[in-house]
């Protein structure tokens, strides 16, 4: 409860508090100890990547029209229905979602050497996760899973689930 209070609130409370919690079942002491062994035993190692963590940092990179970010956001979301994306790393989903993106608004040029360096991929890398991508998308227009469709129909958006992919 510690680690957890400590990594998503944000006044977490305070070491009497948890060993008030268990009748004094253990001290501070105790605590901060086994803490310790906890976060050594899981090497720091608290949370993994996203897709969007991902994704943002790519955006950033390539410095990304609005459109774009769009596109590509909305690409993602998709996959997150979809458990055939699933044998992708984090960072290739991004990556490939990225390129659909430029492909769809006719901007593939735009990945070049720094977007290779800063992502580690080349086009001939994503191909793969790129056709499973367009699988989902396609198969998104006829499912009864139409939330992210919807969303991604408004302006606000602009209309970025009707990009056309091939």
């Amino acid at each position: 409860m510690l680690l957890g209070s400590k990594y998503e609130e944000i006044y977490a409370p305070e070491l009497n508090d948890f060993v008030g919690m268990s009748d004094n079942a253990f001290t501070s002491e105790d605590l901060l100890r086994m803490e310790g062994v906890i976060l050594n035993v899981l090497k720091f190692n608290l949370t993994v990547p996203t897709v969007y963590k991902f994704l943002r940092r790519y955006l950033k990179v390539l410095g990304a029209s609005v459109k774009i970010q769009h596109h590509a956001t909305y690409i993602v979301e998709r996959t997150l229905q979809e458990y055939s994306v699933l044998k992708f790393m984090p960072s290739t989903v991004a990556a490939s979602a990225l390129m659909l993106a430029l492909r769809a608004d006719n901007c593939e040029d735009d990945w070049d050497d720094i977007m290779e360096r800063n992502t580690r991929y080349t086009p001939a890398d994503l191909q793969e996760c790129c056709q499973e991508l367009v699988n989902v998308i396609r198969k998104g227009e006829s499912s009864y899973l139409q939330a992210v469709n919807k969303k991604y129909a408004s302006s606000k958006y602009m209309n970025a689930s009707s990009i056309h992919l091939e």
